[in-house]
Formats: structure tokens, C-alpha cells, sequence
């Protein structure tokens, strides 16, 4: 085998590595969320109605990755897994927002309450609730970013506005917006 050869081996091979390193990484990442959570899977179009209009979105939810194309397009964080994603009406002001449930290390990213000395480095589940806003890029504007949900949740529905977060001994919770944030009322 020649000089040339060689290179192009070589160059394989790195890029073989760095391809399982990457998807090595994500299965072992992966891992580390709770046996019992459920990641959906999602592949459609919505109709979302917001304060700038209406608009036509695509959704794919695959393995924790969530993907949300119209004029823009977004693109959950890496190192979030996305076990859900719902359309509907939130804060009953008439419009969509859009709600990610997401599982997350730590419980508050770069900016966390003063009282609090350390951030533990641990998957928690979280609720992200974004306007629809036609103006911005990637159309979604955060309103509500949840710490470390008080209850561990397997899996999460909505109906009517009411959330309902199912946790893995069965026993449902069910969470309504209320004035700044979500309010546990059943």
C-alpha cells in the first residue's frame, strides 16, 4: 500500500472513531435516564395559532431529539432528551405555545437561585413552555423554564389545558398554568 493509501486509511479510520465516539457518548448518555421514562415519537404537521399569526410547523420527535421546522427551525440542546412535545393553549390567552418535556442534567443550567450552592449533575425532568413568535428564527420564545419537576413523571397528557403527569408507581398529578408558572391541582 502506497503513501496515499495509507492517508486515506488513516482518514477512515479517524473518522469511523470519531463517528462511534459521538454515538458511543449519546447511548451512554442515553443510559443514564430512568429505565421507565418514556420517549416519544413524533413525525407531523401542526397548525399553530399564536399572537403573530398562524402558521404551519413540521415536528419530529425521534430517540430524545427534537426538531421543529416552519420559517426556521430548532433544534433541541445537545445533551437534552425530549420525551415529549405538545401544541395547545397553555396560559388559556387564546394561543398556542408550544410545551417540551425534557430530561436534563442539573436543575437550573448557567443561572441557579442564590440560595442555592451547587447544581447537581444528575437527569431531571423539566418543563419548557415556549410562545409561537413568527419574528424569531427558530419561532420559539421561552416564557416558563421549569427547575427539576417536583414529581419524577413516566410519561405526560394533556387535555382541556390540564397537564397530567403520570409517575412510574401509576399515580397521576395534574398541573394548570396559573398566572406565572404551572400550579399542582389534583
Amino acid at each position: 500500500m502506497g503513501l496515499k493509501g495509507c492517508i486515506k486509511l488513516t482518514a477512515a479510520v479517524m473518522i469511523i472513531s470519531l463517528c462511534c465516539g459521538v454515538s458511543t457518548h449519546e447511548r451512554s448518555e442515553r443510559a443514564l435516564l430512568p429505565r421507565w421514562l418514556t420517549l416519544h415519537d413524533m413525525d407531523e404537521d401542526v397548525l399553530i395559532h399564536s399572537q403573530s399569526g398562524d402558521e404551519q410547523a413540521h415536528i419530529t420527535l425521534s430517540d430524545g431529539r427534537l426538531s421543529i421546522t416552519s420559517g426556521g427551525e430548532y433544534l433541541s440542546e445537545e445533551g437534552h432528551f425530549t420525551a415529549d412535545c405538545f401544541v395547545f393553549d397553555v396560559d388559556a390567552d387564546g394561543f398556542d405555545e408550544v410545551m417540551l418535556y425534557v430530561w436534563k442534567r442539573g436543575s437550573y443550567g448557567r443561572f441557579r437561585p442564590f440560595w442555592v450552592e451547587e447544581d447537581p449533575d444528575v437527569y431531571s425532568g423539566h418543563l419548557f413552555i415556549y410562545e409561537w413568535d413568527m419574528s424569531r428564527p427558530d419561532r420559539l420564545d421561552p416564557i416558563w423554564m421549569s427547575s427539576a419537576m417536583p414529581v419524577q413523571g413516566m410519561d405526560i397528557s394533556v387535555k382541556e389545558g390540564d397537564i397530567y403527569i403520570i409517575s412510574p408507581d401509576n399515580s397521576t398529578t395534574t398541573w394548570r398554568w396559573e398566572g406565572w408558572g404551572l400550579t399542582k391541582t389534583g
